[in-house]
This record gives C-alpha cells, sequence and structure tokens, in this order.
C-alpha cells in the first residue's frame, strides 16, 4: 500500500498557539519563508499573513491597495506559483504550547479573507468567511 504525503500548499499557515493571556500569541510556520514567524497578538497575526500575500501574489488580491502615499501603492499582479522555502514535513513537526492548528486562505475576494481552519490532523473545524469569522473561530477553539 502506498501511503499518501501531506502537502501543504504555499497559501497555508501552521498556527503554533503559544500564550493566551488578554490576547494570543505564537508563531506561525508557511512554506513561503523558512523561519518561524511570531505573533503578539491577533492583529499582528492577520496583519503579517496579509503582508505574505501581498509580497509572494499569492493568493492574489481581487482589489489593490490604495494609498495616499503613491509609493505605498501595490499593484496585485498574478505571479504564479510561489517558490517554496519550508518542506511541508518541517511545517508538520511544529506545535504549539496552547493549540495548534492549520488555517488555509483560498481567495481575498472583496477585500476579505475566504477559507478554512483544521485541526492539526487536518479535521476541518470551520469554515470562515472574513478576518472576523476567523478570529472568532480562533478564540472558540483556542479557549476548548
Amino acid at each position: 500500500m502506498i501511503e499518501a504525503k501531506k502537502y501543504f500548499p504555499p497559501n497555508a499557515f501552521r498556527v503554533c498557539v503559544d500564550d493566551m493571556k488578554e490576547d494570543i500569541a505564537g508563531r506561525i510556520y508557511t512554506p513561503l519563508v523558512r523561519e518561524a514567524i511570531p505573533f503578539v497578538s491577533m492583529g499582528e497575526l492577520l496583519v503579517k499573513m496579509d503582508g505574505l500575500f501581498d509580497l509572494y501574489g499569492y493568493p492574489q488580491a481581487f482589489q489593490d491597495k490604495r494609498s495616499f502615499d503613491s509609493d505605498k501603492e501595490q499593484v496585485n499582479l498574478y505571479r504564479g506559483l510561489p517558490k517554496i522555502a519550508q518542506e511541508t514535513a518541517e511545517i508538520l513537526k511544529q506545535s504549539g504550547k496552547k493549540g495548534t492548528f492549520d488555517l488555509i486562505v483560498k481567495s481575498r475576494q472583496n477585500t476579505s479573507w475566504q477559507g478554512a481552519l483544521y485541526d492539526n490532523q487536518g479535521v476541518l473545524l470551520k469554515e470562515f468567511n472574513g478576518e472576523v469569522e476567523l478570529l472568532a473561530s480562533i478564540i472558540e477553539i483556542t479557549k476548548n
């Protein structure tokens, strides 16, 4: 029997929650970068993930981000699938002290994220349609 290997796509993150006091804090892992990306709040978690999506152009935003500073305006050109910097096996080894889950952002339509949240075994926990739904799900999951 052939054993299937788990694949971690470039639009996926392993979220390792290490602390839950006033807000959640921990690390995120993605195939896009080699090192762990620390976060100290849910807001910072979203900002860092969105920054990676913009940097790599995947998943592509459906709207351009506008700014009053012309140097900060971004054009969301399709760049194809980004180059993988970290193997799936290394990401799957990571776990948080308070919780671990995988997050896949399928698209970024209407300046919002759509995707799914899984436990670290690959079981679907919740599909979300926007960051507010995602954050509510993370809070609910990490409290249990």
